[in-house]
């Protein structure tokens, strides 16, 4: 939670989100009844016959190891699962 406080708000890392809101010239917030999120840079997409995702789970166990002189292991991933999806724009 204090990394959230520390950096969530940096500049450089900070999430900006389109909103429905937006103010006018004088200040005032006003609600944009026509809002919609939509994609319109088709022409920087990428057209790959297919892509593959890969995800790995672990489960998280206790240790008590040192490290060093200022530092202590106290847990480790432990890898229980893989998970592969493919998709293929061809039906064969």
């Amino acid at each position: 939670m204090e990394h959230q406080k520390l950096f969530y708000n940096h500049k450089s890392v900070k999430t900006k989100l389109p909103s429905q809101f937006k103010k006018d010239t004088d200040g005032n917030v006003k609600e944009d009844k026509n809002y919609k999120i939509r994609f319109k840079n088709h022409n920087k997409m990428f057209m790959h016959p297919f892509n593959c995702f890969l995800d790995f789970e672990s489960t998280l166990t206790n240790v008590d190891e040192k490290k060093g002189d200022n530092s202590t292991v106290y847990q480790k991933h432990e890898e229980n699962s893989c998970g592969l999806k493919c998709n293929c724009i061809y039906d064969q």
